[in-house]
């Protein structure tokens, strides 16, 4: 999706969840948003199903 137009998604309160391959991008998106990170892409899934 990228940075840019994730931003729009959080703005609009639609993601309160992320994971990206890249650590590092995501500590930074994290840190800049406010949204949680996962630290692996199962448990975006899991908590996308709960």
């Amino acid at each position: 999706m990228g940075a840019h137009m994730a931003r729009h998604v959080v703005n609009a309160g639609l993601l309160v969840l992320i994971w990206n391959r890249t650590g590092s991008k995501s500590a930074i998106f994290v840190s800049e948003t406010g949204v949680a990170g996962a630290h692996h892409p199962a448990n975006l899934a899991r908590s996308a199903m709960s």
